[in-house]
């Protein structure tokens, strides 16, 4: 899977017994490097993957998204290797700068690449419906596990023609122009109130931006402090099977209004300073 990742997936990987292996995600999105280096790895344990789990588009957490480049490596891989990739692309129609690429499942062989969308992300966050297209016998076998008992029709009929009127896209466009505001906001506030050392993503997308802090200070360490100040985030290491990313933290800009940007980061930043080691020069 991505490292970090949609905590999401891994909770639901860990409850299924599953070995969660990371691959680090850069400014580029999952490096297909060391996807081979990792399967190789694996090879030589006698280890076979049952599969490659990434968010390409505008990933959770981190807001970055995979090059087109990298793109045709990882459906290279998955076709060579015979490596099945579940592309998530929960936010790939909220794109507010850059241009639009294709999907890993558009590129790679049929059979290869088993791709998931929603319409949570884009018509309303309770909308609990989405879509899956891949493999056939993938596809038959989650038909014959699946439960309707929590569907409720008279919200998909809805959907079904927010879709199919038009509305969907006119409403997609206004979620652009709204995120790509509250988003550059909130980088202007991050290079305006933030100490030396941290750093973040650029999103071009989605929901969220991933924030690195200045070496000594923790996430995990600083969290009670920042909630003490009426601010919140997730710390990195819910992103990370492994425990990683203390020095890491997830923000989302898409619920929050420009002033409790400008207060929330104001906040944290001031949160941040207070947590930087002092040092000292010997004599």
């Amino acid at each position: 899977a991505d490292a970090p990742a949609w905590m999401g997936a891994i909770g639901m990987f860990n409850l299924a017994g599953a070995e969660v292996i990371g691959v680090e995600v850069d400014d580029e999105g999952l490096n297909p490097a060391k996807v081979e280096q990792t399967l190789d790895k694996l090879a030589a344990e006698g280890k076979q993957p049952k599969f490659l789990y990434t968010i390409p588009t505008f990933q959770n957490p981190s807001g970055v998204e995979l090059t087109l480049e990298r793109r045709k490596e990882l459906a290279c891989i998955a076709d060579e290797r015979g490596l099945l990739i579940l592309e998530d692309d929960a936010y790939i129609d909220l794109r507010f700068g850059g241009e639009k690429k294709p999907t890993i499942y558009g590129l790679a062989k049929p059979g290869s690449v088993l791709l998931f969308g929603t319409l949570s992300k884009t018509i309303a966050a309770g909308l609990r419906l989405g879509w899956c297209a891949g493999p056939v016998e993938i596809i038959a076998a989650i038909s014959r596990g699946r439960t309707d008992s929590l569907r409720n029709t008279y919200t998909a009929a809805l959907a079904e023609w927010y879709i199919s009127t038009g509305k969907l896209a006119e409403h997609i466009d206004q979620l652009r122009s709204i995120y790509q505001q509250k988003c550059q906001h909130m980088l202007a506030a991050l290079e305006r109130e933030m100490p030396a050392g941290t750093t973040w993503t650029t999103p071009q997308g989605g929901f969220f931006l991933w924030v690195t802090l200045p070496e000594g200070v923790d996430a995990v360490d600083i969290i009670g402090e920042s909630r003490k100040q009426l601010v919140d985030y997730i710390p990195g290491t819910s992103f990370y099977s492994d425990g990683s990313g203390r020095r890491s933290l997830r923000l989302s800009f898409s619920s929050v209004s420009p002033g409790e940007i400008d207060t929330g980061i104001a906040r944290l930043a001031a949160v941040v300073k207070s947590a930087i080691p002092v040092t000292t020069n010997a004599d």
